[in-house]
């Protein structure tokens, strides 16, 4: 049995996506080859989480006697990332186009749109691109039904998720509700159960489904996420995108696919609605999803981490 020990992060200012992208990695893991624990400063935790089963430890302080005991260490926290060279054993780091630079990994698992080769050292063995992304029969059993993958339906409901932080500080929900209003019924997704205020302005308020479930239950016309790894998931069912970013990484991520005309800009609804091509733009937008996106990260990761280990 292969030991990986995963060290990630979350909480109510970073959010959760760290977490996410963490769980769904080991998700697609082969259990009867590799056990896990999860290591880290956790102060939000999703409410689906608990259907993984996991070990998770509150870990604000690093022992490296004890991460040293295992094969392979997962890193996914970008606020301590020196930690990697204390640790003696093999490590894989989920990274976002190098973002804070070269590190002392062997392996780099990128499957940010727009990831490439160059951006990292030729010593480190890189897993580039979406087809990485974890979709696993254990995260995402009902994206695998051959049935549910296509969650787009122009005259479907419009899809709001903020995430993990979803705050009043950063984001007017009651505006963003309001202006959606006009394109369709909206669905608001409130993971950590703060948005209960918001019930009666929305068609639907959910906080127990995870977002897969979400799209693979109800058809959606376009969807506005939070700018992490939910924009992954709208690609992999189909439904076109808005805009977001929340920082600089979150932009460089959402400006290649914008680049390529694979997301939409809110400020352009209006306008393509009144010239009559909303509907047009947005059928291509998922048509596009459909032809260039891949998605078999179970199948790929279990292949290069028993060929690495």
């Amino acid at each position: 049995m292969i030991k990986l020990a995963a060290l990630t992060i979350s909480s109510p200012e970073i959010g959760m996506g760290h977490l996410v992208r963490t769980t769904q990695l080991l998700s697609t893991l082969d259990s009867d080859k590799f056990s896990f624990k999860i290591y880290g400063e956790l102060k939000s935790i999703p409410h689906w989480i608990d259907k993984f089963d996991y070990e998770i430890i509150q870990y604000d302080l690093f022992d490296y006697e004890v991460l040293n005991k295992y094969d392979l260490i997962i890193f996914d926290n970008y606020v301590n990332r020196d930690v990697l060279n204390k640790i003696n054993k093999k490590k894989l780091l989920i990274d976002d186009l190098n973002f804070l630079g070269d590190s002392d990994v062997d392996v780099v698992l990128d499957y940010n749109y727009g990831s490439s080769l160059n951006l990292y050292p030729e010593d480190q063995i890189l897993l580039s691109g979406p087809e990485y992304f974890p979709i696993s029969k254990k995260s995402y059993p009902e994206f695998l039904d051959p049935n549910n993958r296509d969650s787009f339906d122009i005259n479907g409901k419009i899809l709001l998720s903020f995430g993990g932080v979803s705050d009043q500080n950063l984001i007017n929900i009651e505006n963003e509700i309001n202006f959606f209003s006009n394109f369709g019924d909206v669905v608001l997704m409130d993971p950590m159960s703060k948005l209960s205020k918001y019930e009666g302005e929305v068609d639907l308020l959910i906080n127990e489904q995870t977002l897969s479930e979400v799209f693979s239950t109800y058809q959606f016309k376009f969807c506005k996420l939070a700018g992490g790894t939910s924009k992954y998931i709208a690609l992999a069912y189909l439904v076109p995108l808005l805009y977001v970013h929340r920082n600089n990484i979150e932009k460089t991520l959402i400006d290649s696919l914008y680049l390529d005309g694979l997301v939409l800009k809110q400020e352009n609804l209006s306008l393509l609605r009144r010239e009559s091509k909303l509907d047009n733009v947005l059928s291509t937008i998922s048509q596009s999803y459909a032809e260039k996106f891949k998605f078999d990260g179970e199948t790929l990761l279990n292949k290069e981490l028993n060929f690495i280990l």
